[in-house]
């Protein structure tokens, strides 16, 4: 029996389903499909995210205390509210705001930090977030990142961002550290609070971006805030410095510690940065530590590398 021929039609339209496969094949492996096609614009300061697991832990009493710190270190710095359900920044750092953006005034970031940001007690700016706007949160990766690059226009070379994240490990939560060129992560002692800080990590850890890969494991710190003592900020990093090891792969670095101190809670109730409340309390003294370790690590080196957090004796 002859072996089969196919006419000549469908023989041509073989060869054309053939050639399409094969030409799909070698588009799939071309480095010209994993090339971007725009070129990312050049971020012009870092951004810095405070995160938590939880809420309640003093994350954005940290952003704002390290905003007026870092502006009385000279450094120009604008504190973004990033929590765009409950935003409360202006509320913690003394300046209500009635006038806030929507998602559709971040369509133009420069216009919008032109048009609402305003200059906080303290010396730097504030660009209060959208209560009850949850739409900017959920931008996908790309455009949130390019958001960012075009906020930090507003303070250029030499400046910083600070982005006060909402808590938890949501995707705008995480979409923004992963957009971020560092992230302090907030936890204070308590047993709830270390388990939703280690909740972030993990998810972070385990996104397809992987936050946490070796070659951004060190733009993460944490930040125990609320402590008696030094050696009990040091005793829980050591509880999550091991579980990241044994459980991630991945080590975690303590950027620092805030201690317990009547006057921040009195600060707080006061709704004023306890910065300029109390600048010789226990509270603002270690904040103070903080914001030039963010001024020595993140911001001065900005131009130069890539910000880097290192473990707390490593760098001054």
């Amino acid at each position: 029996m002859s072996a089969y021929t196919p006419a000549p039609d469908q023989a041509a339209r073989l060869r054309s389903l053939v050639g399409a496969l094969d030409r799909a094949r070698a588009e799939r492996a071309s480095p010209e499909r994993t090339r971007p096609t725009s070129v990312k614009p050049a971020r012009c300061a870092p951004v810095i995210s405070i995160a938590s697991g939880k809420g309640g832990v003093g994350k954005t009493n940290v952003a704002v205390n390290l905003a007026v710190h870092l502006g009385g270190l000279g450094v120009e710095t604008l504190l973004v509210d990033g929590d765009l359900g409950t935003a409360n920044a202006d509320l913690v750092a003394g300046a209500p705001i009635q006038g806030r953006p929507t998602a559709a005034s971040f369509s133009d970031p420069a216009a919008t930090v032109s048009r609402f940001a305003v200059t906080a007690p303290g010396g730097y700016r504030l660009l209060p977030g959208s209560v009850g706007g949850g739409e900017l949160a959920m931008v996908d990766h790309e455009r949130r990142r390019v958001l960012l690059d075009e906020v930090t226009s507003a303070v250029g070379g030499g400046g910083a961002v600070l982005l006060d994240t909402g808590a938890g490990i949501g995707p705008a939560v995480t979409g923004f550290i992963d957009a971020s060129d560092a992230a302090l992560l907030v936890t204070t002692p308590e047993p709830t609070a270390i388990t939703d800080v280690y909740a972030l990590l993990k998810c972070l850890a385990t996104r397809p971006t992987d936050t946490l890969s070796d070659s951004g494991a060190d733009r993460l710190g944490l930040v125990v805030n609320l402590v008696t003592s030094e050696r009990e900020a040091r005793d829980v990093h050591d509880r999550l410095s091991r579980a990241c090891a044994r459980f991630l792969g991945r080590e975690l670095a303590l950027f620092g510690w805030v201690r317990r101190d009547s006057r921040l809670e009195a600060a707080v109730r006061a709704a004023q940065p306890v910065a300029l409340a109390s600048p010789r309390s226990l509270a603002a003294r270690d904040l103070g530590v903080l914001a030039r370790r963010l001024r020595t690590q993140l911001v001065g080196s900005f131009a130069s590398s890539r910000p880097v957090i290192a473990q707390v004796g490593a760098t001054a």
